[in-house]
């Protein structure tokens, strides 16, 4: 379990849709925003019940795991005094692609998908 291994906290949220978002994702996802979302400055944003839906699942085992739960931006979706803040006040959300780029070369999909087709093949 994750808590076991010393996670204290758990943060999600929905992905607003701008041009940050690599093309091939965004040319699948226009059309759904479009119809189930409004414009918020440059991003596409689902509607309040769909991000609750979405978000519901990761809540619920947050709090039947006693971990801490941050919905990031998305405010207004659960009651405030059950979830935490990830970000100061005032801070900004980086840019997506800027956080893949942080990942470490071992950790990344590519990667560990190379490490388990090699041990497959042994």
């Amino acid at each position: 379990m994750l808590k076991d291994a010393g996670v204290k906290m758990i943060i999600s949220k929905t992905m607003r849709l701008n041009e940050e978002v690599p093309p091939f994702m965004y040319e699948k996802l226009v059309g759904y925003y479009q119809k189930n979302g409004y414009r918020v400055g440059i991003n596409l944003v689902l509607k309040k019940p769909i991000r609750r839906r979405l978000l519901k699942p990761v809540f619920e085992a947050c709090k039947y795991y006693k971990v801490s739960f941050c919905p990031c931006v998305e405010t207004g979706i659960f009651l405030e005094k059950e979830t935490v803040r990830c970000l100061c006040e005032g801070e900004k959300v980086p840019p997506i692609m800027s956080l893949f780029e942080k990942i470490p070369k071992e950790w990344r999909v590519e990667e560990i998908s190379k490490k388990l087709a090699k041990h497959m093949h042994e």
